[in-house]
């Protein structure tokens, strides 16, 4: 009779157990990873008109300086932190062509080549787009997607961070720093992975390491 007891111990134990991996399998399926993470970097170029309309060449030169040494802390830090996916970049000038999912000759690696095979096609909806900026706050009635759940800190933030947008550029995560004094200059001096201009708002500070998952699933519709 114990070893009946027993057998039936076990059985209902062995399906437990099968039950349970198979539901974390199927939740598994259902969720929708990037297959490709764009990284959008800036060109400057408002800024570069303006100071070009005001001859303001010294100024010029420096903001040309620290355009390059975002981008390069950028690629630096995606480079060599971020493995979980494919990364490519494109330039801001191009962002409607990324909206409207027309890469030809826009994407490049990060040795700064253009990538000349098909990353992505038109019909592709599962690639991300992240830039290093300031978060677009949440609003009640907008059209930005809303998953509380996902959020690891406020969009509310005064303070720029990686901010993860969907294929539609609708933004529904951001990684910043609670405290600001964690970017402080002193703690990222002759890094590669981090750059601030002088004179300008223009600064990157390695994040990449951070963008993983749950942070970079998308919600779905």
């Amino acid at each position: 009779m114990r070893l009946v007891t027993l057998y039936s111990y076990c059985f209902s134990l062995l399906l437990l157990t099968c039950f349970r991996a198979n539901a974390q399998h199927n939740a598994t399926k259902d969720r929708s990873y990037p297959s490709v993470v764009l990284v959008q970097l800036s060109s400057e170029q408002n800024r570069m008109k303006a100071l070009k309309s005001g001859h303001l060449y010294k100024q010029l030169k420096q903001l040309k300086k620290d355009a390059r040494g975002a981008q390069k802390a950028t690629i630096a830090d995606f480079r060599d932190h971020f493995v979980y996916c494919p990364v490519y970049y494109y330039m801001d000038t191009n962002l409607n062509k990324v909206i409207k999912r027309d890469f030809n000759g826009i994407l490049f690696d990060n040795r700064g080549e253009i990538v000349q095979q098909q990353i992505l096609s038109p019909s592709d909806t599962d690639f991300l787009i992240v830039y290093y900026g300031y978060p677009v706050p949440q609003r009640p009635k907008g059209k930005l997607i809303r998953d509380e759940s996902a959020y690891s800190h406020s969009t509310h933030q005064h303070w720029k961070g990686l901010v993860i947008n969907n294929f539609k550029f609708e933004q529904f995560n951001y990684i910043g720093q609670r405290n600001k004094a964690h970017f402080s200059p002193k703690k990222y001096k002759h890094n590669k992975y981090y750059y601030t201009s002088p004179i300008f708002d223009i600064e990157y500070h390695p994040l990449a390491a951070k963008l993983v998952p749950p942070i970079i699933i998308p919600p779905k519709y």
